[in-house]
């Protein structure tokens, strides 16, 4: 979506709570929400999301930080997006990359 032109803005409490409002260039812009956490699982932590439309359901996605990049990759079936734009959500890997400027 970014890649062909769109926009993409994320809000971030301390308490792990979000907003994403993504402006594509083909439509309205939307926001999704919910929260996110680190998830302990055999003594390491995998970063993790609990998306508000789906309340009963978190992803996990695995991370890098070289101390300039932090990196998120989800893999699979870790976002929707309406591909196509006929109203109908496709399950789509989603990867955050956030650079400290």
């Amino acid at each position: 979506m970014v890649e062909d032109g769109g926009t993409a803005r994320m809000s971030v409490q301390s308490n792990g709570r979000f907003t994403i409002t993504l402006d594509p260039v083909d439509r309205d812009a939307y926001t999704v929400s919910g929260e996110m956490f680190w998830e302990p699982w055999q003594q390491t932590y995998y970063f993790s999301i609990l998306w508000d439309t789906y309340p009963d359901d978190w992803d996990t996605y695995g991370h890098t930080y070289d101390g300039t990049t932090l990196s998120f990759n989800g893999g699979a079936d870790t976002g929707e997006y309406d591909f196509n734009n006929d109203g109908d959500m496709s399950a789509c890997s989603i990867h955050f990359i956030l650079v400290r400027s």
